[in-house]
């Protein structure tokens, strides 16, 4: 029991003696050999007189614990505008001016008198005599009426038509 409780100790004193001194490492020389081999780049980025020339510095660098503070903020990297070509402006929209619809009206005969003449028309199976100055169901007027055409004015949008008289009765 004894044996082993020297066992015991002396693992734990060895261990404590590894901790403590620091050992060198192939790769820790390797790295302190880059450091201290100065070459092109790091010479024109750092001037030597900031490079790390012996391995005690690098030893105890290693060797200090690493503090890591939790306030820190990294530099804000200012925003670079991206450059936006400018498109070249859209061509004009033109409004189109609303237009009247095509007249639903046929002609199928007239009447003349001896100071007016009459038109019979239709619109679908509604029969109108219609002479100028008359108003059909608010939508149309009628402007002229005559031996050759009928006139109207489509009243919302104030915009004159002209249905053909064909043929004389």
């Amino acid at each position: 029991m004894q044996t082993r409780h020297h066992l015991l100790a002396l693992a734990l004193v060895a261990t404590i003696i590894a901790a403590i001194l620091p050992q060198e490492d192939k790769l820790d020389s390797e790295i302190v050999e880059a450091l201290d081999t100065p070459n092109k780049e790091t010479e024109r980025i750092q001037p030597r007189s900031h490079t790390l020339n012996s391995p005690q510095k690098v030893r105890h660098w290693k060797s200090t614990p690493k503090t890591i503070n939790i306030f820190y903020q990294a530099p804000a990297v200012p925003l670079i505008p991206k450059i936006v070509k400018a498109h070249k402006p859209a061509a004009p929209i033109e409004i189109q001016q609303p237009v009247a619809p095509a007249l639903p009206f046929s002609y199928f005969g007239k009447m003349v008198e001896t100071n007016s003449t009459i038109a019979y028309i239709s619109n679908g199976g509604r029969n109108y005599a219609v002479k100028g100055g008359e108003t059909i169901d608010g939508i149309y007027k009628i402007k002229l009426v005559d031996s050759q055409k009928v006139v109207f004015e489509y009243l919302p949008l104030h915009t004159e038509q002209t249905l053909i008289i064909r043929g004389t009765n």
